[in-house]
């Protein structure tokens, strides 16, 4: 899984992409959340993978800031009840 890490202040909108051992592009995005791009790939074998992280207008500079999170394990994408009250446990 690769997590977007885009920061609010910065001006990249960013896209990601990932190719595998052989040069092919096997997942990409480009704003899951808002403008924040997110990849959720199970790599299918060994080997080495490549993350690109670019400015669909290929723009940059000192404003174009992002943190790039890789992580393994589990990604909770919903939860119900959105909130709970304390003092009254769910029916």
């Amino acid at each position: 899984m690769v997590p977007s890490g885009g920061l609010d202040n910065s001006k990249l909108r960013a896209v990601l992409e990932l190719e595998d051992d052989h040069g092919r592009r096997v997942a990409a995005n480009q704003g899951y959340t808002g403008v924040d791009p997110l990849i959720d790939y199970q790599v299918p074998a060994d080997g080495d993978y490549l993350v690109r992280v670019f400015d669909p207008t290929y723009s940059g500079g000192p404003g174009h800031l992002y943190r790039l999170d890789l992580d393994t394990g589990p990604r909770v994408e919903f939860a119900w009840p959105l909130w709970s009250n304390r003092a009254r446990p769910p029916a």
